[in-house]
């Protein structure tokens, strides 16, 4: 009876635990100045019953900056919002009450004694019309001024977007507004209708003005950001031909393409682009603010030729004081950049190479790569691993091994960054020469397993492939990009376990929607899958037969 007494209350404890994993309010205080501070609240069933049973505001254990704030969390009841107050046991002073404070939402002050608080800003988010549920963050920039870069290339629709302090799921108001206007911006204030938008590219600096509430007495101005772009045909026979794939613009005469956009260097823009196997003759224009009626130049298309197969590095440069287009040809070039997202092509393997680079922005931490040259493991911030084992059947698991040393050129390899998100940055230079392949390898079989990679733009059905910090199988075509990797073998489309040699993380992705499944058993602790009995499956606990 008490084996069975115990397991019940742990399953009560947990299954709390899950509901305030999505129902809790969180309110962060820092009342390190205020000596004995305590707290009321209501909204809850645990209410304290009178003013003596305040309880006392914890010890801090959240430092940010220099602020220290003690963490108190709260389960409204439902349909209710939670209000709280800070008081002073030495003086009997209390703050007014702080209201309307709704699950699952994260709140920052600063009681400073008696009725005196304030709201803080730890982070600012901002989310659009293009998909209301997605957040990205604002760069802090310090005095309570965040900036964000609002990227609309490619974007046709018209673009709305509110911010989000301190990863509120709700924008909050501004001083004397209705609830329609919590912090919400469009098009109507600031020309974001972008069939006719003068920019693609807008920069936004929000600026809190203080206060006690974060969501108010925010100042916000929005200034478009001057771009320029390379657009073009290697269509020698159509130089005018527009919409067809191009192994050199990625898409003919398109100036929406990201990387195909110049980098300002003094008073030049310039894109350098490191082709081979691409003799022939181009054609180009300079386009600005990535819209042919902001501008391009020159007048005529921008005619150039590539008589070598063999490696090309082409320079393009815009002088913004004369308009001035030019293009440099080097068919001498030691110096291999690949470019993430355009696409690899090579007919020899290249002997003459003494350096190779490559870098692409992460969303997470866990991706594939597979690239055309060799390097050494010994890259800033990373972690590479190869395939190990595979097992199939009942909790089918990949194994990954951490590799040392120098990855050959073409081989698929997963990694693994420091840190969520980031860039990965690949160097590796040698006077003796780089080894340059021309096709990606095939690495396995192993169990029948293999794991692919590619240098193009590929297409692949039935394949499990590394993404969200999971993995994810694909039934139906897949687009990756070049320089990824991908597992096939006779999965039959069950899941797969990851097991990862001294690591943890990675996690698979059942659904094809993207879904996280993370197991845990009754004591919390991680497991590689679902077993049989009674599991933690995201935060619920079920029961696997």
């Amino acid at each position: 009876m008490k084996k069975f007494t115990s397991l019940f209350a742990l399953l009560s404890c947990l299954c709390v635990v899950s509901a305030q994993a999505e129902d809790v309010v969180t309110v962060y205080v820092d009342a390190s100045n205020v000596s004995g501070a305590k707290y009321w609240y209501w909204g809850t069933t645990a209410n304290p019953s009178d003013w003596s049973s305040r309880p006392s505001i914890p010890a801090p254990t959240v430092e940010i900056g220099d602020k220290h704030f003690s963490v108190l969390t709260f389960t409204p009841d439902d349909g209710n919002n939670v209000s709280v107050k800070f008081t002073n046991p030495n003086d009997d002073g209390q703050t007014d009450a702080i209201s309307n404070l709704s699950a699952p939402n994260e709140y920052y002050y600063i009681y400073n004694g008696g009725n005196s608080y304030s709201a803080y800003v730890k982070s600012l988010g901002i989310t659009t019309s293009d998909d209301w549920s997605v957040v990205n963050n604002f760069e802090s920039s310090g005095n309570n001024t965040w900036i964000y870069t609002l990227d609309l290339t490619g974007n046709n629709n018209d673009i709305s977007f509110q911010l989000r302090p301190n990863n509120c799921l709700w924008a909050g108001w501004n001083d004397n507004t209705a609830q329609s206007d919590w912090l919400y911006y469009n098009e109507n204030n600031y020309g974001f209708s972008n069939s006719s938008a003068k920019y693609s590219k807008y920069k936004i600096t929000a600026k809190w003005n203080g206060g006690n509430n974060a969501t108010k007495n925010w100042s916000v101005n929005v200034e478009g950001i001057t771009t320029f772009a390379v657009a073009g045909t290697s269509n020698s026979d159509a130089p005018n031909a527009s919409g067809n794939d191009d192994r050199f613009f990625i898409k003919s005469w398109d100036p929406t393409i990201a990387i195909n956009e110049m980098t300002l260097n003094g008073s030049t823009y310039e894109l350098t682009r490191t082709v081979s196997n691409m003799a022939g003759t181009y054609y180009f224009k300079v386009v600005k603010n990535q819209k042919w009626n902001a501008g391009s130049y020159p007048t005529d298309n921008y005619q150039f030729t590539i008589t070598s197969s063999d490696l090309v590095k082409v320079t393009f440069t815009y002088n913004t004081t004369n308009n001035e287009v030019n293009c440099v040809v080097d068919e001498n070039c030691s110096e291999l950049v690949i470019e993430d997202g355009v696409p690899f092509s090579a007919t020899t393997e290249y002997t003459g190479v003494t350096s190779a680079s490559y870098s692409r922005t992460c969303t997470n931490q866990w991706g594939s790569l597979c690239l055309p040259f060799e390097f050494s493991t010994d890259q800033d911030d990373v972690t590479f691993y190869e395939m190990k084992n595979v097992i199939t059947g009942e909790n089918g698991a990949i194994t990954f091994s951490p590799i040392e040393g120098v990855i050959p050129a073409g081989q698929p390899v997963a990694f693994k960054l420091t840190s969520a998100g980031g860039d990965l940055t690949i160097n590796n230079s040698d006077v003796n020469g780089v080894s340059v392949v021309t096709e990606a390898e095939t690495f396995g079989p192993i169990n029948d397993w293999y794991m692919k990679g590619t240098f193009t733009n590929t297409s692949a059905s039935n394949i499990y492939i590394i993404q969200s910090n999971g993995i994810r199988y694909a039934s139906s075509e897949f687009n990756l990009k070049p320089y990824r990797a991908w597992f096939t073998g006779n999965g039959n489309g069950a899941p797969l376990r990851i097991s990862v040699d001294d690591t943890e993380g990675l996690q698979y992705v059942e659904q094809e929607d993207g879904t996280v499944k993370a197991y845990f058993d009754l004591q919390g602790r991680k497991l590689d899958g679902a077993r049989k009995g009674l599991v933690i499956e995201n935060g619920k606990i079920i029961m696997v037969k």
